[in-house]
């Protein structure tokens, strides 16, 4: 990566999907959940790829993250907690 931004993808192996990836995002505390990447807040979702313009090498799901202005130690504790509870399930 490039640049500056505060908006990413994360593609996870294809084992990481479904009930482990959901484990993930039920828990995150400081993401909230949501589409909306114009705003303060950081958010983070589960979503899978679909490409209408180019077809995409990898299969399965993958999150979005928005950061937005909480303390950066705190989103990275946010993030420590949901890989926690990924490899717990």
């Amino acid at each position: 990566m490039s640049g500056a931004t505060g908006l990413f993808g994360i593609v996870m192996k294809q084992q990481a999907g479904g009930a482990r990836l959901n484990a993930l995002v039920d828990a995150v505390q400081v993401f909230g959940r949501g589409y909306s990447w114009g705003g303060y807040e950081s958010l983070l979702v589960p979503v899978y790829p679909e490409r209408s313009v180019a077809p995409c090498d990898y299969h399965g799901r993958l999150f979005r993250i928005s950061a937005g202005l909480e303390d950066a130690d705190d989103l990275i504790d946010d993030l420590k907690r949901g890989f926690a509870a990924l490899r717990a399930c």
